[in-house]
């Protein structure tokens, strides 16, 4: 998980497995975005999160998102990006 920087600050994307989050966790983007960012979130069109504005502390908000368990294990895998099939395809 890293921060990009952005005219508005930094950039975090928090990549979801599958596209899915837990209440819990959800609570957790948003109690950072509101600690260490402007409180803006958004959903992005492959299925994940990004807090926008994000201040000076960058390791606090790193540390709050992987102890909610929101962080890539390994990471090399933040650019790694998800899949998103049709079980129609043919």
């Amino acid at each position: 998980m890293r921060i990009v920087p952005a005219l508005d600050g930094g950039i975090c994307r928090i990549k979801l497995a599958g596209g899915v989050i837990s209440s819990v966790q959800a609570m957790a983007v948003a109690e950072a975005a509101r600690t260490y960012a402007q409180g803006i979130i958004e959903a992005t069109n492959r299925a994940n999160l990004q807090i926008r504005g994000i201040g000076a502390d960058h390791d606090g908000l790193i540390g709050a998102l992987m102890a909610a368990g929101l962080g890539p294990a390994n990471p090399a895998s933040d650019d790694v990006r998800n899949l998103m099939l049709s079980p129609t395809a043919g």
